[in-house]
């Protein structure tokens, strides 16, 4: 399933929203959010692997 770059942002913002809505700071929420691997890099983990 491909998604657009406009449906990644809005991904993006509402997980940013969540993050604040816990009481995550700027700093807590980006270092969060760069943990999370890009999903075509995961899939192409996951495909050198088999």
């Amino acid at each position: 399933m491909k998604k657009t770059r406009k449906e990644e942002l809005e991904a993006d913002e509402f997980a940013g929203f969540i993050l604040g809505k816990m009481g995550a700071t700027k700093k807590e929420a980006i270092a969060a959010m760069n943990g999370i691997p890009h999903p075509d890099l995961l899939m192409n983990m996951i495909l050198a692997i088999l």
